[in-house]
Order: structure tokens, then sequence, then C-alpha cells
């Protein structure tokens, strides 16, 4: 493994642990109830399609994320990436109503799908492993790390605690 590039992959690899704070937080039942609050409804019914749009924007997006990244640099889709992320994390926070939250949840998976196209180059790249035996064993470590943080939430139920992506 090459040492050099081994934080730029630990930061780009955050990206699946930022994903699933996002699906959790919008997952448990005592922030559905304060979202519905906050949006003027009566059901929580209407923050679980605010979840389910995040993988609608991954859907949306992963068409034109892989080329524009071929065509514009990793780094540009790292930019974009953050970007929506934090659009994502505010507008979900502060959003007035169900369907500035919707918008701000399909930014959350855009976010996701040019992150992807950064961290998957970096996992094909020579660069940072030097066989797919490696790749895989340290890709098998953080799952097994995100694993951990998930099942040992105390306050969380059974369901809760499965982590999503």
């Amino acid at each position: 493994m090459n040492k050099k590039y081994l934080p730029s992959a630990q930061i780009l690899y955050l990206n699946y642990f930022i994903h699933g704070i996002g699906c959790s937080i919008l997952s448990q039942q005592l922030v559905k109830e304060s979202l519905a609050g906050q949006w003027g409804m009566d059901s929580v019914m209407g923050v679980t399609a605010v979840a389910a749009a995040l993988g609608l924007g991954r859907l949306i997006s992963l068409p034109f994320a892989g080329p524009l990244s071929d065509k514009f640099g990793r780094k540009i889709s790292v930019v974009i990436g953050c970007a929506s992320y934090v659009i994502f994390f505010v507008g979900i926070a502060f959003s007035p109503n169900m369907t500035i939250a919707y918008v701000a949840a399909v930014l959350g998976g855009i976010a996701n799908s040019f992150l992807d196209t950064a961290t998957y180059r970096i996992r094909q790249s020579r660069k940072l492993f030097t066989n797919t035996r490696e790749s895989l064993q340290w890709e098998s470590s953080c799952l097994s790390l995100w694993h951990s943080f998930c099942s040992r939430s105390s306050s969380a139920s059974v369901w809760e605690r499965r982590c999503h992506f």
C-alpha cells in the first residue's frame, strides 16, 4: 500500500460514512416526528418519502456523474459532491416544507454519486493499492468498522441499527 495516497482515500471513503449518517438520521422515529412538525405535516410518511429521495437523486445522477468526472476530472467531482452534501444537510435541517427538503435530499443522492466517481477511481488505481487483494482487505476493514459503529448505537431499535446504503 502506498501511504502517500492513504489520507486522500480515507477522506473519499468517508463519503459512505456521511451518506450512512444522513440515512440513519432520517430513519429515526424521533427525528421523523420532529421534521414532520417542522414541515407542518400530520404524518411521518412525508419524511420517509424525503429519505427515499436520496436514492432517487443517486439514480438520476449516475448516468452523467461518471462521464462528467472523466471529462473534467475527479477533483471537480469531489467539489460538486461536497457542495451538494452541504446543501443536503443544511436543507434538511432548515427546510420550512417538504418540497424544499425533498429537493435537498435529491441533492444528497447526487452528492453520493459524484463522490462515488472519485472513490471508485481510487479503488481501481495502482497508486494506492498494489493489488486487488490488498484493496479488498482495506475496504473490508472499513466496512467492519462501520458495522461496529451501527450495531453499538444504544438508543436505536433493532431496525434502526441497520445501516442502509
